[in-house]
């Protein structure tokens, strides 16, 4: 074997690596919220931004939540991830 090709076989395993990795965090079944829990994401005017984060909510999401309810967040006691990925509202 070459070098060029030793280096084209690593460059492919590592491609394959990186893909595998990505669609691994991308697995619905790993976010919070999938995992059969109702997770509260912003309660008594804190966010939960880990939470967040992992589950790729947005503060856009949640105010689009908020206001799907004619709420405001200040009317909101709870915003909870449902096991299946919906936010709700509880006022």
């Amino acid at each position: 074997m070459t070098l060029q090709s030793a280096l084209v076989v690593v460059g492919l395993v590592l491609l394959v690596l990186a893909v595998m990795r990505f669609s691994r965090k991308r697995d619905p079944q790993d976010q919070p919220g999938i995992d059969g829990k109702s997770h509260w994401i912003y309660r008594g005017g804190i966010f939960d931004l880990p939470l967040m984060k992992r589950a790729g909510i947005t503060r856009a999401d949640i105010d689009a939540a908020v206001e799907k309810n004619a709420a405001t967040l200040r009317d909101v006691r709870e915003v909870r991830l449902e096991a299946s990925g919906e936010l709700s509202v509880i006022r």
